[in-house]
């Protein structure tokens, strides 16, 4: 089936100076040199030669950058947590007092962590597309790309260590193939107290100015022969192609800025429809439940110290998402966002009723658009009950995992659904040991009977067929009664809390699952059924999108006369803009970095504002190096318009010269709805200054042998 992809074609001078996350083999050269690059596109990626991009890691959900020839990785703090708590007792608790492996034999193993690095892409659009045609049934649409993708990442995986994944861009338009590789053991090197990596906590998280030291130091092991291995004594740290080097001389206003990293998702080529429904229902609601369970956790660690710790992450990760959604609905309020959208959208179709290109299917496209998005809007409310239920019980998803593993083992491997075949069982494996490293039975019974409750309240028409078996197992019963009775017996008599017995699971049939007679099982076999006629349902309307999303991602290209650069979707990007302050209102102007002393200035000596006294001597007396003459102190933090989201936390901060000048750990308050509209007078990245970096490496941790071991420049 050919599609017209003309929108790939218009000229980058089009697009706006600042905004947009741009695949690697589309970087704007012209205009990023005319800001003040002083590389080459093919010095930032090239798949035939050594490039910046071969420096560029995702770690854990984030992003990082390799800083040495022996391995070493930068990036968040917050990226780190994780490891970092887990690695915490509370008889060693390194999250609060910090660490340094002054030796490699003391680099502590991050258990769960990988390291991923991309080796190339390739546009497989042809090949994805071979075979469909547009009076293909939906479903077998559908199918026919998916027969496809497996085929093409067998393919490529066939060379050894290669991971492999197809994403898609430009809503549907282009396919491309991304091989990986994966490294798995994963150590700590250094970390900050958390009172400097997290210093304002959740008060401070998201707002300006900023003082934090929001970074980590990790270094990637391979076996002797550079490939990845699974943790062992005898791994050696492994060699990258490529590392950036630390810039000293630091930053300046208006100095070029840019950025190589892994975004999660944008949202920027959406309806006002979706925007609408996603502002009124869904955020609301998601606030709701993340309220709940920050309070939930809080009350659970009050008395109990283990606990309290085992959970910070998932606290400090809801917490996150809770802020930004509170400030995604301040900012569509006061931006006027979907009223512009839908004059835009207006003002579209008019002009489409004039032309006499595809731009003129606009009003066709638009309609089917919108139909589509309603048909789910309709289903949302049990979609978001039965996504609760599966995402925030680690017990239920774990055990939901195994079933629906086995379950597709009945068929051919060419046949199952993507994320299910052979080749995904270590993958799974991984997923079932780290998802449930954090697991507290105390919290995870009351997240499930919170999200059952929750579903009791589904809008008539619409029912959990999970909360009716619990109903017809207890019908005597009041139903928060019949729920506790329930969730009593299943986490006294399962098995699937044991994480040796999980991984044995991954090898047991379908049948062989529910003869173990496991109420965990049998009550996932239930969502799974219910779950598998909401996929079906998906698929049908992936293939009608299939047809009409690129279409109508074209003519919206052409009635806007600019090229539409695809949303992020967790492929690695580049972007690029510069050093700048902002002014958020009438009469206030922020500059562009903070300083050591407006950290001072914040010490209350009650968390989050607190800091140690060691920390708090040498702050008043920091010495000459690493000082901006602008400021005449330590920086801390600064601002640029590159243009970034969520999964680009820890991404390297390169100058013109792609030297490292900091790493990205934040956005502003002010301009949270950039996921949705980038606004260049608002939209700012928060970062650590590189100095800053060094000043804490050298004065507060004497970290020598790290010193030693960075390219400073």
């Amino acid at each position: 089936m050919k599609r017209c992809i003309r929108i790939l074609f218009l000229l980058p001078a089009l697009l706006f100076a600042a905004e947009g996350m741009y695949l690697l083999d589309a970087i704007p050269e012209k205009s990023a040199r005319k800001a003040g690059m002083k590389l080459k596109a093919s010095q930032i990626y090239s798949p035939d030669r050594v490039s910046l991009s071969d420096a560029i890691v995702r770690i854990s959900g984030g992003s990082g950058s390799f800083v040495s020839p022996e391995g070493l990785v930068v990036t968040n703090h917050h990226v780190g947590f994780r490891a970092i708590q887990e690695l915490s007792t509370p008889e060693n608790n390194i999250l609060e007092e910090g660490y340094y492996a002054r030796t490699r034999d003391m680099e502590l193993y991050a258990d769960g962590y990988r390291v991923i690095v991309t080796l190339d892409f390739t546009d497989v659009t042809e090949q994805i597309m071979q075979g469909v045609s547009a009076d293909m049934n939906p479903i077998r649409r559908v199918e026919t790309t998916e027969a496809n993708i497996r085929n093409i990442v067998r393919e490529a995986e066939r060379e050894q260590d290669i991971h492999a994944a197809v994403k898609s861009m430009y809503s549907g338009s282009r396919y491309y193939l991304f091989r990986t590789m994966e490294f798995e053991d994963v150590r700590l090197v250094h970390c900050p107290p958390r009172n400097i990596g997290e210093f304002g906590g959740d008060i401070d998280n998201w707002m300006w100015p900023r003082h934090t030291g929001d970074f980590s130091f990790f270094r990637v092991y391979a076996a002797p022969d550079g490939r990845p291995a699974a943790y062992s004594e005898d791994n050696i740290p492994y060699r990258p192609k490529n590392f950036l080097h630390f810039s000293s001389r630091g930053v300046k206003e208006g100095d070029f800025t840019m950025i190589l990293g892994y975004p999660g998702s944008t949202q920027r080529h959406l309806t006002a429809d979706y925007a609408e429904f996603t502002v009124n229902t869904s955020y609301p609601r998601q606030i709701r439940d993340f309220e709940w369970l920050i309070k939930s956790i809080e009350t659970l660690g009050q008395d109990d110290e283990a606990a309290a710790l085992k959970l910070q992450s998932s606290h400090k990760g809801i917490n996150n998402y809770l802020k930004k959604y509170q400030g995604m609905l301040a900012g569509f309020k006061r931006q006027n966002i979907i009223d512009h959208k839908r004059t835009l959208e207006a003002e579209l179709l008019k002009k489409s009723a004039s032309s006499r290109s595809a731009a003129a299917d606009y009003a066709d496209l638009k309609a089917k658009v919108d139909a589509l998005q309603a048909e789910k809007q309709a289903e949302w409310p049990l979609r978001y009950a039965m996504g609760r239920v599966l995402r925030y019980s680690r017990l239920v998803g774990a055990a939901h995992s195994i079933y629906r593993f086995t379950a597709e083992q009945i068929k051919a491997d060419s046949l199952r659904d993507l994320g299910y075949m052979d080749r995904d069982l270590p993958r799974h494996l991984y997923r079932t040991r780290t998802t449930m490293k954090s697991y507290y039975e105390p919290y995870d019974r009351a997240v499930l009977k919170y999200f059952l409750m929750q579903a009791a309240e589904l809008p008539e028409g619409m029912t959990l067929e999970a909360l009716n078996y619990i109903r017809s197992a207890f019908p005597d019963m009041p139903l928060e009664q019949a729920v506790d009775t329930f969730l009593d017996q299943l986490y006294e008599n399962t098995q699937f809390a044991d994480t040796d017995f999980r991984v044995k699971a991954y090898g047991m049939s379908k049948q062989e699952l529910l003869d173990l007679q496991d109420p965990l099982i049998e009550f996932v076999r239930i969502l799974e059924s219910q779950e598998a006629l909401l996929r079906e349902k998906d698929r049908i309307r992936n293939g009608e999108q299939l047809l009409i999303m690129p279409r109508y991602t074209e003519a919206l290209a052409e009635l806007l006369g600019e090229a539409l650069y695809p949303d992020a979707n967790g492929s690695i990007r580049f972007t690029y803009g510069k050093v700048e302050g902002f002014s958020p209102a009438d009469a206030v102007n922020y500059s562009y970095m903070t300083s050591l002393q407006g950290m001072l200035d914040k010490f209350t000596g009650s968390e989050p504002f607190d800091l140690n006294a060691d920390y708090r001597e040498l702050a008043g007396n920091p010495g000459p190096d690493y000082r901006d003459s602008r400021i005449g102190d330590i920086p801390l933090n600064f601002l640029h318009t590159t243009d970034i989201t969520n999964g680009n936390s820890g991404s390297a901060v390169m100058n013109a010269r792609g030297e490292f000048i900091g790493t990205a750990f934040d956005g502003n308050w002010e301009a949270m709805t950039s996921d949705w509209n980038h606004d260049p007078s608002l939209t700012r990245s928060i970062s650590v200054d590189s100095r800053y970096i060094l000043f804490i490496l050298d004065k507060y941790s004497n970290a020598r042998a790290l010193l030693e071991e960075l390219s400073i420049r």
